[in-house]
């Protein structure tokens, strides 16, 4: 915000500077336009978008000079258009802004246009035509805040007679970076503006120029004012062999990357005025040599990270120095001596300079001061009606986020006429500060934090006619808001969260562009009414408000943010949220039903929220268009159908994707692992079924250890910027074991995966040991087969892993001994056997209901022992080896069985089979001494089972034995070779193909295993 405000403030400040320089030409009334370039300009209309009728008096049968816009100028006894000025000033506002092609060729039959001002229109992100270097009479051209793109003609350089250029561009915040929408390849064009005078090419891309800017800047000898601010500058020479720029007043390179000590050819330009390096890396001290620019009466270094503690004395030789800003540097110490000689600065800013000790009583010597900012630091003691009283032209007071208290006397009586005010975690409290009610003028007032109990004083909305911003948020404030605000006409933002207000919201005047009202305890609807159509930030989150949602939301075409959510909202939400600015949608925890609106949502859309009420239906596909969208919850709804494909298609920029407990069904689209920002999902407690795609191993953001910013830090507006707030997007989601809640810059550290309470089959894809940074696993409550796969210790950073209640079997591997950050894991009701690693990370992990429900699991924490020679390492064998000694045994049990069938009388066939079943049961007795006794145990109620070779009711008998004795016959699966001679034989004691087919059925392949 501080990078945008001083970018914005700079543009205001040098265009009224640049007036003087380009004198406006006068429209004249001696003659009209020649017929060519009247329709020159018609074909210009012909070729634009014009939604305002901007151009509504741009008619043939009307002279052209008459035309808005137009300015036409007598030359040599004919009447030329000698400037087209179209500018835009609502640079915000694309309803009235032209577009199209802004640029036609037609224009070029303008051959005596001088001044081109096309700011603020909108080219649509199109490059800057070619055909701009052909207006070789222009010495004017403005392009600023037109929404062009791509790269900067190096055609431009043909404009040899131009003074003024300004090609200011926007620019976005993405998750990670400041966005550029155009660039420069080279600056070599430049060199041949050697009449230029003025140079503004904000938030244009300068990085692949970097090595060369300041040699083309160089040599414009004539250039009173440049700003290249936001443009990506990474390198800066430390001096120059010769300082051409002797003209230049100046100079803008804030918000760059440039990371070295101060330049010393800085120090060389005696006519420099204003200097901001503001937002960049520059380090180390300031020099004495700051002392040379005599004439400089702006000086702005804030945010960097200089060392103003050894600033020299020499700085007090700026004797016409009104405006110094160092914020955001370290000024170690109190607020230093030779400051309270520059008695000429009306704007002082050492806000965040690490001072420390007393408020100073000296700071009254600077009574020409009209902004002081001291705020965010680590002053102490008291602020006193002393302090103040000399400071008589003081309007601006910030002392925010300090350790002071304002012991101001309640009936202080002073000429200061304060209209901005921040004492903001201040002791200020407990009472309202009486003295403030005398100070009419007050525009903003920040008394956030600080300590005030008391009832919300009726004085306060009636005092301050021109109150435009109030903050009294986090305090103890009792009482209750006026029913209706709508008489303060200038009142655009009110914070009073986190107190203990009651009442109804509110009816907000049609100038409210922040309404944040949460976590107090108002009641009863919203307002039914509302004229605030420029209403850019809504939050009522944390009530108790009831009702539905107005219809006038529909008509909130600057809304930016809502949030209402934790309320007992009802209804259906309104199918209107196609405004195109809104960014921010937070309606959860509420009673809200119906479907998901299927109309077209806010292309900017970035975060929605709507879990925790009760939406039907499916996912409406117009939630594809939202192309930008961040983090999408829908989780604890009833929503149903399946998971989109489109989604992992469409919304590239997702981070955080919640569907969990709904009723979604069918297979998890494996495009999903195609969204490389993607760094929390959460299906849990669904219908999903199928495999776990194995493209789920390629999400970049859980490969990758780097922090990917969800939430943005700040909000504000342009007109009050030190008043913003932290956006806040809070989860639950299932870590350590529990239902945790993670908010805000929490989530940008959060990488899981948690797919439990589905239905799920299948093996653990082995292509998940690729997401390195993975924290949290859960795959717990499915259907899940096969072994734990051996690639967990390529999860480094796992700390959570959940895999309870599946069909797992096997050993369980030694890599999980390996997860050093481990803290949480949960093997519970499985099928898993063998010995329990016991080295590293999981000797930590004690607790036995880990391990809970796998009966055949020994060693330390549960109480089974086993030896290295009675464990089976189950793990040792591969699925082919382990499947083929089952067909294998089973097979050779067969014969040894049919045999019995095919020899001698029925009672020796009989006597045959029990000798068989008795041999293959002390074979299995024969692994283990241990074992001994509950396989000599089960042989014999195997024998004892009544056992014809026709009669079926003993293969019932048998089953049932199986069937009641599981954890005996488990005990024979150690050894697949036994276990299946015995199935093999058990298989040729039926009586016929058929039969073996229904009875093996019924026998729980799962239970053996």
């Amino acid at each position: 915000m501080a990078r945008l405000y001083h970018s914005f403030l700079c543009f205001l400040v040098v265009l009224g500077a640049s007036i003087p320089f380009f004198p406006i030409a006068k429209a004249t009334t001696i003659a009209g336009c020649s017929k060519a370039e009247s329709d020159a300009l018609l074909t210009f209309k012909d070729g634009v978008i014009d939604p305002a009728n901007r151009l509504s008096s741009w008619q043939g049968q009307v002279d052209c000079c008459r035309w808005s816009g137009v300015v036409c100028q007598n030359i040599s006894s004919y009447v030329h258009v000698v400037e087209l000025n179209l500018q835009d000033d609502d640079y915000f506002n694309y309803q009235t802004a032209l577009s199209g092609q802004l640029l036609n060729p037609s224009l070029l039959s303008l051959t005596y246009l001088s001044r081109l001002n096309l700011s603020g229109n909108d080219f649509g992100w199109t490059q800057i035509p070619q055909s701009v270097g052909s207006f070789s009479s222009l010495r004017y051209l403005d392009l600023s805040w037109t929404n062009f793109g791509g790269r900067i003609p190096a055609q431009l350089g043909n404009l040899s007679t131009l003074l003024y250029l300004d090609l200011s561009s926007y620019w976005s915040f993405s998750a990670t970076n400041f966005v550029l929408y155009s660039q420069v390849d080279s600056m070599e064009w430049l060199k041949q503006l050697t009449s230029l005078r003025y140079l503004n090419m904000n938030a244009v891309n300068l990085n692949a120029a970097s090595h060369e800017w300041l040699q083309a800047v160089n040599m414009l000898h004539s250039l009173e004012a440049l700003h290249l601010p936001n443009c990506d500058l990474a390198m800066v020479p430390s001096s120059l062999s010769f300082v051409n720029l002797t003209a230049l007043e100046i100079l803008d390179l804030s918000a760059n990357l440039f990371m070295s000590t101060l330049p010393t050819w800085l120090w060389e330009f005696s006519s420099l005025s204003y200097l901001d390096l503001e937002s960049n890396e520059f380090y180390g001290l300031v020099p004495a040599a700051v002392g040379n620019l005599t004439s400089l009466d702006t000086l702005i270094l804030g945010e960097n990270n200089l060392d103003g503690g050894t600033i020299s004395a020499s700085i007090t030789h700026l004797i016409h120095l009104n405006t110094f800003d160092f914020s955001y540097n370290n000024m170690s110490g109190g607020v230093p001596d030779w400051l309270m000689l520059m008695t000429n600065l009306t704007h002082l800013d050492l806000s965040f300079c690490s001072m420390k000790g007393l408020f100073p009583v000296e700071i009254g010597s600077l009574s020409n001061l009209v902004y002081l900012d001291l705020s965010s630091n680590s002053l102490q003691g008291t602020v006193s009606e002393l302090h103040l009283a000399n400071l008589t032209t003081l309007e601006t007071l910030y002392l925010s986020n300090n350790s002071l208290s304002i012991l101001i006397n309640e009936e202080w009586n002073t000429t200061m006429k304060l209209k901005h005010i921040g004492f903001s975690s201040c002791n200020l409290g407990p009472h309202f500060p009486r003295w403030l009610q005398r100070q009419r003028s007050i525009v903003s007032l920040d008394l956030s934090n600080a300590s005030i109990k008391a009832v919300l004083p009726d004085w306060l909305w009636s005092s301050w006619p021109a109150l435009g911003a109030l903050d009294i948020s986090h305090n103890n404030i009792s009482g209750s808001l006026p029913q209706s605000l709508e008489g303060m006409e200038e009142l655009q933002i009110i914070m009073a969260s986190s107190n203990m207000l009651q009442g109804v919201v509110p009816t907000w005047p049609s100038s409210m562009r922040i309404l944040d009202l949460s976590s107090n305890s108002l009641s009863g609807s919203l307002p039914t009414t509302s004229a605030a159509e420029h209403l850019s930030f809504l939050l009522l989150a944390n009530n108790q408000i009831n009702g539905s949602m107005p219809s006038y939301f529909c008509n909130m075409t600057y809304l930016y943010y809502i949030d209402i959510s934790n309320n007992q909202i009802e209804g259906e939400i309104p199918p209107c949220w196609n405004s195109s600015e809104l960014i921010f949608m937070r309606l959860s925890n509420n009673d809200l039903s119906g479907s998901i609106p299927s109309s077209a949502m806010s292309q900017n859309l970035r975060y929605l929220n709507l879990n925790n009420n009760s939406l039907s239906g499916e996912l409406p596909p117009s939630l594809q268009n939202c192309s930008l969208l961040t983090v999408l919850d829908l989780g604890e709804n009833k929503l149903s159908g399946n998971i989109p494909i489109w989604i992992g298609v469409s919304l590239q920029e997702l981070s955080i994707l919640r569907l969990r407990s709904n009723t979604l069904s069918g297979s998890i689209p494996p495009q999903l692992a195609q969204l490389s920002n993607l760094h929390i999902v959460d299906f849990s407690n669904n219908q999903l079924l199928g495999l776990i795609p194995s493209s789920f191993g390629n999400f970049s953001a859980m490969i990758s250890t780097s922090k990917y910013i969800t939430v943005p830090r700040l909000f504000g507006i342009q007109s009050f910027p030190k008043f913003i707030f932290r956006p806040t997007v809070s989860i639950t989601l299932s870590a350590k074991g529990q239902e945790l809640g993670y908010s805000t810059s929490a989530l940008d550290l959060v990488k899981s995966i948690d797919l439990s309470s589905n239905d799920l089959t299948g093996k653990i894809p082995q292509e998940l040991g690729a997401l390195l940074a993975l924290q949290t696993l859960n795959l717990s409550r499915n259907k899940l087969q096969d072994r734990i796969p051996d690639m967990f210790a390529g999860i480094r950073y796992l700390e959570t892993l959940d895999l309870s209640f599946n069909n797992l079997s096997g050993a369980i591997p030694e890599s999980l001994s390996r997860l050093s950050m481990l803290n949480h894991l949960n093997l519970s009701y499985n099928n898993l056997s063998g010995r329990i690693p016991s080295s590293n990370q999981l000797q930590t992990l004690d607790d036995p209901y880990i391990y809970a429900g796998n009966a055949y699991l020994c060693g330390p924490p549960v109480s089974n022992n086993c030896s290295a020679t009675a464990v089976v390492d189950r793990e040792a064998m591969d699925d082919g080896s382990e499947l083929a000694f089952v067909y294998v045994g089973c097979l050779v049990g067969f014969l040894v069985g049919l045999s019995g069938l095919v020899l001698g009388h029925p009672s020796d066939r009989r006597s045959l089979v029990f000798l068989c079943r008795a041999l293959v049961f002390l074979l299995a007795a024969s692994h283990s001494v241990e074992r001994f006794p509950s396989a000599l145990v089960s042989a014999a109620i195997f024998l004892l089972c009544p056992s014809t070779v026709v009669d079926a009711n003993s293969h019932h008998q048998t089953l049932l034995v199986l069937h009641c004795r599981p954890r005996v016959v488990a005990l024979l699966c150690d050894d697949h070779w036994t276990w299946s001679l015995a199935f093999g034989i058990y298989c040729s004691d039926l009586a016929s193909a058929e039969d073996i087919k229904e009875k093996v059925a019924k026998v729980s392949f799962q239970d053996k295993l």
